[in-house]
């Protein structure tokens, strides 16, 4: 035997908004803006055309906002994995999110660890410490030819093209130039070579995942069996601050891949 029992009246639903409840439910908060609540698309709705446009594009910026800070985070955990298991100082972390952040607000988009990676080594190489791709694609385990893709793009956001002229890489190849006694050639002669040397490496991007530094003392080390001031590689390596094993490695590279012939 059923017994009816009597329908408790819960009244409004909570959500219904209005002068007058009615048991009538909310509309679904729209689809195609899943970031609104309930609360901001009765906002929108009840300014005017220009007010709700300025509404929209603020709470857009505060959406994309989040979405960075969240990138942040994982661009941050990829790079922390950098440096513990390298040689990488910490305060490239800060030089990395800071990147990603200017990158991001331009409207950059790109997959995340690859992202973190390509800065870490921009920053790296723009810093002059030493560090090779593929010590950080073993790191990481991503792919190389995705990487290189990514560092290309970020290269061209922002215009970021090695000049050797005027930089720190010219001053110190003034510098190693004029420790070393080169008798009758001229100094100026000697520096002009080796830029034109390091001109050419960065051309046909020797100098990618390498010390813009070491290649440097190498190419110093060239001019002078060029020109033949008669220097040793120790003395070279011992002003530059390099191992001569260093200098010998990439004055080598540097030959073989620029096409430099010495006539003894």
């Amino acid at each position: 035997m059923l017994k009816e029992v009597p329908r408790i009246d819960l009244g409004a639903e909570w959500r219904d908004f209005g002068d007058r409840p009615s048991k009538a439910r909310a509309q679904v908060i729209d689809e195609t803006q899943p970031h609104y609540g309930i609360g901001l698309l009765k906002m929108g709705q009840m300014l005017g055309k220009q007010r709700r446009l300025g509404f929209e594009r603020k709470i857009e910026a505060i959406i994309r906002s989040n979405n960075i800070e969240r990138n942040v985070a994982t661009i941050r955990h990829v790079v922390k994995q950098i440096i513990t298991r390298s040689s990488i100082p910490s305060f490239i972390l800060s030089s990395v999110i800071t990147e990603y952040r200017r990158l991001a607000e331009n409207g950059y988009k790109g997959r995340l660890r690859e992202t973190a990676v390509a800065l870490t080594y921009l920053n790296c190489k723009k810093w002059g410490i030493p560090c090779r791709l593929k010590t950080l694609i073993k790191i990481t385990g991503i792919e190389g030819h995705g990487l290189n893709r990514t560092i290309t793009k970020i290269k061209q956001l922002t215009n970021d093209k090695v000049q050797i002229n005027g930089s720190d890489v010219a001053k110190y190849v003034s510098s190693l130039v004029n420790s070393i006694n080169t008798g009758s050639i001229e100094k100026k002669t000697i520096y002009s070579f080796v830029i034109e040397i390091l001109n050419k490496a960065h051309d046909k991007r020797l100098l990618n995942g390498k010390s813009s530094y070491s290649v440097a003392a190498a190419a110093v080390y060239i001019a002078m069996m060029v020109f033949g001031v008669k220097t040793k590689q120790r003395d070279v390596a011992s002003i530059a601050n390099v191992t001569d094993v260093t200098i010998r490695s990439r004055y080598r590279e540097l030959m073989e891949k620029i096409g430099i012939v010495l006539y003894i």
